[in-house]
């Protein structure tokens, strides 16, 4: 299973389907407006590469115009599960000692 956030594949609302979209023909050109938009999709694309080490092709499945659809569901509600952090045991033998009206000292005693 791969995990990706959401906002890494341009969703501004994933429980809608709804991602952002930016309709520009040509991003690369300096002189175009910014015309960043949203819509809402069914699905997302998932394609596999794979670079030949000896080639400068490359492969993709399950083809370069075709990938494998991978369907949204919408929700209403979110499902929360509380979990300590793995820092948290850390986080908390410092606090213990921590006092925050002393001064941080270097190594040789001198600020």
């Amino acid at each position: 299973m791969i995990r990706l956030p959401w906002s890494r594949l341009n969703f501004s609302d994933p429980s809608s389907g709804t991602v952002l979209l930016d309709s520009r023909e040509d991003i690369r050109s300096a002189s175009s407006q910014d015309s960043l938009g949203t819509t809402r999709v069914d699905s997302i694309g998932v394609w596999a590469v794979r670079k030949s080490e000896t080639s400068a092709s490359a492969v993709y499945l399950p083809g370069r115009d075709s990938a494998w659809r991978a369907p949204l569901r919408r929700w209403d509600s979110v499902q929360v599960r509380e979990r300590p952090k793995q820092a948290i045991e850390a986080l908390s033998g410092l606090l213990r000692v921590w006092n925050p009206l002393e001064l941080p000292r270097t190594h040789g005693g001198q600020l």
